[in-house]
């Protein structure tokens, strides 16, 4: 069995951690029984390029909503295949199709703040798991 740590994020986020890698994993439920839910998964070492693609397509989307205005509805892809969304139910921009929509810049600065912190504590768990055997598939909640 592996060492592993577990954290549970914002947006049902998780933060999972080994020895040789660490990613955040998301679970998108279905809107209802018939259907299955989504999953999607962030490397470790891509962190920081969805961190630049989240500032990047907040910024487009604020551009495309003065351009467009907010009567209307419009999508395009945005940088890591994020989708932004103007108008419409799912207004914003989201990591995956519609799900973790995000269109205010509390928002965007809450779920980068949760990025850059799970980056720090992971590279922390990791050091952590490869110098001492304390860790011992546990996992946290």
């Amino acid at each position: 069995m592996s060492d592993t740590y577990s954290e549970n994020l914002s947006y049902n986020g998780r933060l999972i951690v080994t020895r040789k890698e660490w990613h955040i994993d998301y679970y998108f439920p279905g809107p209802d029984r018939r259907y299955n839910g989504t999953f999607y998964s962030i490397k470790g070492n891509k962190i920081d390029v969805y961190i630049r693609a989240w500032e990047n397509n907040f910024k487009r989307f604020e551009e495309l909503k003065k351009l467009i205005g907010e009567n209307a509805e419009f999508s395009t892809r945005g940088e890591t295949g994020m989708t932004i969304n103007i108008g419409g139910y799912h207004h914003g921009v989201c990591l995956v199709s519609y799900h973790l929509c995000i269109c205010s810049t509390d928002q965007l600065e809450k779920l980068i703040a949760e990025y850059r912190t799970a980056k720090t504590k992971a590279n922390d768990v990791r050091d952590s798991l490869k110098t001492s055997g304390l860790f011992k598939s546990r996992i946290f909640s």
